[in-house]
């Protein structure tokens, strides 16, 4: 079994977007499916997975949170915008 990845607290990078865009805590929790961030994170690269809430991913009953889509839609903008400026 993969240890799964650990950013270092200063790599919260995520954290402070959503407290920045959203004026909350994130709610951060770890996930059993492979994903391709395996690829950055084993290259030693400090990798996030960020996205809406949801369930039954590639099933019949696949949902997303509508309100989720806009928050983190919400954090991206804010994020590229202060990454561009």
């Amino acid at each position: 079994m993969h240890r799964g990845g650990l950013l270092a607290h200063e790599q919260r990078l995520a954290d402070r977007a959503v407290r920045a865009a959203l004026g909350h805590e994130p709610a951060v929790r770890g996930h059993s499916a492979w994903m391709d961030a395996a690829f950055t994170s084993a290259a030693g690269i400090p990798t996030v997975v960020f996205g809406p809430d949801g369930a039954g991913a590639h099933a019949v009953e696949e949902w997303v949170d509508l309100a989720s889509v806009r928050d983190c839609a919400e954090v991206l903008l804010a994020t590229a915008t202060a990454f561009c400026a």
